[in-house]
């Protein structure tokens, strides 16, 4: 148990990583008694009111069906719940590791048969497949720089597999693995040559890993494997030619070769000036304080002639909203579910494009 004295009266000491069980007779909201769920805690909000918990391999084996569709439909997260302090008490552990990660198998199964979704179930467990990639025999194999570019490349490899070629981890062929690599990737993705240079490897090896874990069908690992086994410099090629490039990698990429740092705001607001610049100078005199106007509120400056609303600027984009943004360096992702990178835009991580 995890507990602290204050004032002479025990108090329990909720940190991250602790592991606690919901109280006795526990309502939720479809009226579920949940006093048998327990799990790690993961985050901890505001001033210690509000902890959200990962569940445990027993609170996993015990949930509903109708809990799950629920979650689903309203798109929460399912494999956490957020609770009062005051409905919580510290205790041991009570699964191993070993029968946590079983559990989490039969649970995700059990969800993507329920709702057809195999795509978003691997968006929810991308961060729990990469934490045992990393540590598996397989990280092992890769060189530094792969170590150091595989979270980024599985995040983008297993969005865009959904947003380009409309499949999951579990159901991409060789082909489509072929195709990401060799084309989409290249294509969309602003990085340098280090990334590319070793990225069909770092997937093959990816994909290794999961066949050997149980999370994709038997052989699919293998095929993919051998399907990129020798295309890292093809890759990295594709990835340099010009006639590949969409439309946001040419323009990130003009940049650069102008001397902007687009992974700078300001240089990145100054290449953004000149651009709009170049496309107003031919536009007739008398519209131009408009066009001044739409510059300013590009730059993210509010007009002096409009009052400021303090308003959230992510209200219309729901949970599963494809966007686009950038991060610092350079890098994007591309038509993510807005779920996945909410948490860095609100703090001011990236930014959509």
């Amino acid at each position: 148990m995890n507990i602290f004295k204050l004032g002479g009266k025990e108090k329990p000491d909720f940190k991250v990583g602790h592991y606690v069980k919901v109280n006795e007779g526990m309502e939720i909201e479809t009226g579920e008694i949940v006093d048998n769920w327990a799990g790690e805690i993961t985050e901890i909000r505001g001033e210690h009111d509000v902890i959200e918990i990962t569940f445990d391999a027993e609170t996993l084996n015990s949930i509903s069906d109708e809990y799950l569709i629920e979650r689903d439909e309203k798109g929460y997260a399912h494999y956490t719940y957020v609770f009062e302090k005051s409905d919580l008490t510290p205790i041991q552990r009570r699964d191993t590791e070993e029968e946590y990660q079983a559990a989490a198998k039969a649970y995700d199964l059990r969800f993507a048969q329920l709702t057809g979704d195999m795509v978003s179930v691997e968006e929810e467990m991308r961060d729990k497949w990469f934490g045992l990639f990393s540590k598996s025999p397989f990280f092992d194999q890769l060189d530094d720089t792969q170590k150091g570019n595989a979270d980024f490349a599985i995040d983008v490899f297993i969005n865009y597999l959904d947003g380009y070629i409309g499949t999951s981890l579990h159901d991409c062929d060789p082909g489509d693995a072929e195709k990401m690599c060799m084309d989409i990737l290249p294509r969309k993705v602003s990085a340098d040559d280090d990334f590319f240079k070793g990225l069909a490897s770092l997937i093959a090896t990816f994909f290794e890993f999961l066949e050997a874990d149980g999370h994709i069908p038997e052989g699919n690992g293998k095929a993919v494997k051998n399907a990129l086994k020798g295309m890292d410099k093809k890759v990295l090629a594709a990835s340099k030619d010009p006639q590949n490039w969409g439309m946001a990698k040419s323009m990130v990429m003009s940049a650069e070769a102008q001397g902007f740092d687009m992974g700078n705001e300001d240089d990145r607001n100054k290449f953004m000036q000149s651009q709009q610049l170049n496309a107003l100078s031919g536009l007739v005199a008398e519209k131009r304080d408009s066009l001044n106007k739409l510059i300013s509120e590009n730059r993210g400056v509010l007009s002096s002639k409009e009052p400021f609303v303090n308003q959230d600027p992510y209200k219309n984009f729901k949970r599963n909203t494809k966007v686009s943004v950038r991060y610092p360096g350079g890098k994007t992702k591309e038509r993510v579910s807005f779920k996945r990178v909410e948490k860095d835009l609100r703090a001011g991580k990236c930014t959509l494009i």
